[in-house]
């Protein structure tokens, strides 16, 4: 019983930390997706997001039926290209946020 006790407390401190060191390196996409300013050129409307710029950029409410996010990180970091293009911004955010607002966009299919 008591080994029992003990796995499930350790289980629960790993899941807390696991979670707590998620929320401090990228924490919510979707917060990401808006402090980087991703709104001025593309909206989600899925998510009920509109960009607030008049570019031509499309509307990501089905990137995630299209892209996966491996590639959707290297086309943030102007390492892939999309029709022949590279994204028009380089990604400015950590690695992990990139890979949080990537793993949030596959989401929307």
């Amino acid at each position: 019983m008591k080994k029992s006790l003990n796995l499930a407390v350790g289980l629960v401190s790993v899941l807390f930390v696991t979670s707590a060191l998620t929320a401090q390196a990228g924490g919510d996409g979707r917060k990401i997706f808006e402090s980087n300013k991703c709104t001025m050129c593309h909206s989600i409307k899925v998510e009920k997001i509109e960009k607030s710029g008049k570019s031509n950029a499309p509307d990501l409410s089905t990137v995630g039926s299209e892209k996966k996010a491996e590639w959707i990180q290297k086309f943030l970091k102007k390492e892939e290209t999309n029709a022949g293009k590279k994204h028009a911004i380089a990604f400015k955010g950590t690695d992990a946020e990139l890979k949080t607002v990537a793993e949030w966009l596959v989401k929307h299919k």
